[in-house]
């Protein structure tokens, strides 16, 4: 059973989850430290008013710093939210972090630390790039098999919109830059519809022994350089029934290994209903599931931004698959409302449950 860390006495990297449930996942996983103020949610429609700016960053293409030659792969996604001015509500959930970087490690804050850079690329380094100075640093604190997962509240010295187009920097116990994101401006979502899967069955014809009992919530978000949709989401559950063999970052991965993809059909009952993968081709010319994959280890992952081109509204009753190490579809399950799923499935644990147990357990 997973075992969250105590979070060593006077770090930021805590969460308080209150209730009631926020209405999307974005606001709830960005709830964080007592007395922070809750996001409002956008009113619905679909255009973005002219005055308003991007209320999310995140960052979620992580590669090796440029001149990094260590064993670390840092994959996983950095997510922040403004609150209110000056303050911003951070989520990570990271695998491949330093295993060092222990609750108990002591050393100065550039160590074991997520860092904000004002440099704009990950290419190279120089004064343009994520080697500009740093403009805010917090430390995570590594468990098992390198995985790090917190919230916590972080003032920086400018709001979340100005953020895209910066990076985000990780480094190890050393104090050394491992591994490097750029930085995307979101909106949050204008859907009304909250969609979850949980309603597994095998593949039809899969013989493997991935047998998935997870839970998958998404949530909207438009993209704040062409106003995209695209889709957050949040795979929960401790990643129950995920293929282990996922957490292996050493080796080159089988085509299709370890993803989970919204396909186009609205059945699993056989291959051919279940189809490709869904996304609007018309607006988004490059396939956006082709670089998801999950991380068994995280007992709360939040997916990279797929930019799908299509709402909430449009994914409602096509299918979800995940796949093995292998890159075999292993396990399906139609994609419903909220709603439709607890009333379908009860048994299942809320969002909100989940983020709470988990920040129950890393409160001090």
């Amino acid at each position: 059973a997973f075992q969250p860390p105590r979070l060593h006495p006077g770090s930021r990297a805590s969460v308080v989850v209150r209730r009631p449930t926020m209405p999307s996942l974005a606001s709830l996983l960005l709830v964080v430290t007592a007395g922070s103020a809750v996001p409002s949610e956008p009113s619905s429609g679909d255009a973005h008013e002219e005055h308003e700016e991007p209320q999310l960053a995140l960052a979620s293409g992580f590669t090796a710093y440029p001149g990094y030659g260590g064993d670390l792969r840092v994959r996983g996604s950095v997510m922040l939210r403004q609150v209110e001015p000056g303050r911003a509500g951070l989520i990570y959930t990271l695998f491949g972090v330093d295993p060092s970087c222990g609750p108990a490690f002591l050393g100065p804050p550039d160590r074991c630390a997520v860092r904000i850079h004002d440099g704009a690329s990950c290419a190279a380094t120089g004064p343009t790039s994520e080697t500009a100075d740093a403009m805010g640093t917090q430390r995570y604190f590594s468990v098992s098999n390198g995985w790090t997962l917190a919230s916590s509240n972080w003032t920086l010295g400018t709001p979340v919109s100005d953020l895209g187009g910066k990076t985000v920097v990780v480094t190890d116990m050393h104090g050394h830059p491992v591994a490097c994101s750029p930085l995307q401006s979101f909106y949050a979502g204008r859907s009304v519809e909250d969609l979850s899967v949980s309603g597994w069955q095998r593949y039809p014809g899969y013989t493997g022994t991935v047998h998935m009992t997870g839970v998958v919530r998404f949530d909207e978000i438009d993209r704040a350089s062409d106003g995209a949709h695209a889709q957050l989401m949040a795979v929960l559950s401790g990643g129950l029934g995920l293929d282990p063999g996922c957490n292996d970052l050493t080796g080159e991965l089988a085509p299709n290994a370890c993803g989970i993809h919204v396909h186009e059909g609205a059945s699993c009952a056989s291959a051919d209903e279940i189809g490709g993968y869904f996304w609007d081709k018309s607006k988004i010319a490059e396939d956006p599931w082709a670089q998801i994959r999950y991380f068994p280890s995280l007992p709360l992952l939040v997916m990279p931004p797929v930019v799908t081109g299509l709402k909430n509204s449009e994914l409602h009753g096509h299918t979800l698959v995940v796949n093995d190490v292998t890159g075999a579809r292993a396990a399906c399950a139609e994609i419903m409302s909220k709603a439709s799923e607890e009333a379908l499935f009860p048994q299942r644990p809320s969002v909100a449950a989940l983020v709470e147990d988990f920040s129950r357990a890393n409160l001090v």
